[in-house]
């Protein structure tokens, strides 16, 4: 009764007959062949073509980046500015060494992820200004709590006079790698 309920077996299947592995005739490998060939053909042509234009779309890249990238640790080998010293011929101040009555402003790039100059000595009472001209925003902070910018977005300034004397270390809360010294004396 269940023999007779079943569809009719494919071929020459019978009831209870062995299945054996069934051999694909020749001519179909080699068809099959020729289509998995043709198929790794194509592949490697595809694969020649995206990786010749690759190398060339990496060529035409300008290198600026890896540039920018150098510009803050040759900024870092340049010496401490010292404005104490008046150089001749460009000093308003009185040849005899005394700091100027008016007091001194001075200007600090911030750029390229770095500050312009990074180290400085002023005299007493000197104003500086930092200027933020990163896209990226930026913060003048001392690690002790004399001063703090917040947040310095592109082209905005922040500025602080120095009554004081001593060494002043300051970096960037964004950036902390960023940092920079003011000597007062």
């Amino acid at each position: 009764m269940l023999a007779r309920s079943l569809a009719p077996l494919p071929g020459n299947l019978r009831m209870g007959s062995k299945i054996t592995k069934r051999e694909v005739p020749v001519k179909n490998r080699l068809y099959m062949r020729s289509n998995i060939l043709g198929l790794l053909t194509i592949g490697l042509a595809i694969t020649i073509i995206a990786f010749i234009l690759g190398i060339s779309c990496q060529t035409s890249v300008p290198p600026t980046p890896a540039v920018e990238l150098l510009t803050p640790a040759v900024e870092l080998l340049t010496p401490a500015v010292d404005l104490l010293t008046p150089t001749p011929g460009l000093s308003d101040a009185p040849a005899t060494g005394t700091p100027p009555s008016t007091p001194l402003v001075v200007e600090v790039a911030i750029e390229a992820f770095s500050f312009a100059p990074d180290m400085f000595i002023v005299p007493v009472g000197t104003a500086v200004t930092w200027y933020n001209n990163d896209s990226a925003p930026h913060s003048v902070t001392t690690r002790e709590p004399l001063f703090d910018s917040d947040r310095l977005s592109k082209y905005e300034t922040f500025s602080y006079s120095f009554n004081q004397s001593g060494t002043f270390e300051y970096y960037c809360t964004f950036h902390p790698y960023m940092k920079g010294k003011v000597i007062v004396e």
